[in-house]
């Protein structure tokens, strides 16, 4: 009973001191990491939308770097600035950054991290940090909210209507229903927080958002990115204990020739790994390596899932230089080539079997 007092007071302090924070500003900018996901978006429109129906004389904005297209439905999604951070840091001048579903600058910005934080230490700003990835790697700031959620949506939701009781904005229940909804992978990853996450979502049900209405807005797909899925699957190679695959320089230069395929990229991607890349044969986990065709050459990302932890993917991707979840990671990875981004993965992971396998010619 005294812990769980103790934990309470502790959630009530920083909660408060998030509120502190906003009504002691008059322009407030949200961010999120790159190549924004689901939960990023609806996250940031989520706070954002709430800030100003609750706040209506301070300025708010939202800067992702990268905003996928597939989510232009969303109310709200019109507001986003999809520019690059430090300088819209510069130009909309904030009191308070609110950072979501990221703990550190290098998330959030591909070339402009340092210079935002010179902005921020030179014009005294304050920063908080929503997000429910593990800790390692979080910058220092003013106010740091992280716990085991499965969605920073689902963090958003609980701080500024269950706990701060703020106002909810129009079109908030298809918004947080759809972040939830993604970080969950539909409700299939282990859920240490499942009693709140479903009342969350009976909330939302009653209040009129659907989920079969969201799914058929969500699962429209090209040809590309069906081409993507299929070249993954085709080099797929298949260990004992771990599966992989990879897009390499070749299909780079033939399929991905620009950065209008950069949206296409991410959910060919995705669609490879929730749906085959821990389900083959006996393996329970596995990672993939592509191109990261919106940064400058040389760079490819790296992403990793495991089934209910059975390996903890956020410390491979930790010693590349990313984080995440338990079971669902990324990183960024600098190297010539796919066979040097792989070498790395595996130097990650550690295990000397997988340092010596070469995979197929479509490198």
């Amino acid at each position: 009973m005294v812990l769980t007092a103790a934990i309470t007071l502790h959630h009530f302090f920083m909660e408060n001191s998030l509120q502190k924070l906003i009504e002691d500003s008059s322009s407030i900018l949200i961010t999120s990491h790159i190549s924004a996901d689901a939960d990023a978006v609806c996250s940031s429109l989520i706070v954002r939308s709430t800030l100003v129906a609750n706040y209506p004389n301070k300025k708010v904005l939202v800067d992702l770097e990268e905003v996928p297209e597939s989510l232009t439905f969303l109310p709200g999604f019109s507001t986003i600035h999809a520019s690059p951070l430090d300088r819209e840091v510069a130009k909309f001048q904030p009191n308070l950054i609110i950072m979501l579903d990221a703990n550190n600058f290098d998330r959030c910005s591909r070339v402009g991290a340092e210079k935002t934080r010179r902005y921020i230490e030179a014009n005294d700003v304050k920063v908080a940090i929503i997000d429910h990835h593990q800790p390692e790697g979080k910058d220092d700031v003013d106010l740091y909210i992280g716990n085991d959620s499965p969605a920073t949506t689902q963090m958003a939701y609980d701080i500024f209507f269950g706990k701060l009781k703020m106002t909810k904005p129009t079109g908030y229940a298809e918004i947080a229903l759809l972040g939830i909804m993604n970080d969950t992978n539909r409700f299939l990853y282990d859920n240490p927080n499942h009693r709140q996450t479903f009342s969350i979502i009976s909330d939302l049900l009653d209040a009129g958002a659907s989920i079969e209405k969201l799914e058929f807005k969500l699962n429209r797909y090209t040809k590309s990115q069906l081409v993507i899925l299929a070249e993954l699957i085709s080099n797929t190679v298949v260990e004992e204990g771990m599966t992989y695959s990879y897009l390499g320089s070749k299909f780079r230069d033939k399929n991905l020739k620009d950065d209008s395929t950069a949206a296409d990229l991410k959910v060919g991607c995705d669609l490879y790994l929730n749906n085959y890349v821990r389900n083959f044969e006996n393996n329970s986990w596995g990672f993939i390596v592509y191109p990261d065709i919106a940064s400058s050459s040389g760079h490819w990302g790296f992403s990793a899932r495991s089934v209910g932890g059975s390996v903890d993917v956020s410390k491979i991707a930790h010693k590349l230089g990313g984080g995440g979840h338990i079971s669902a990671a990324g990183a960024k990875i600098s190297a010539k080539t796919a066979q040097e981004a792989l070498n790395k993965a595996f130097g990650a992971i550690g295990a000397k079997s997988f340092a010596k396998i070469t995979p197929g010619t479509n490198l």
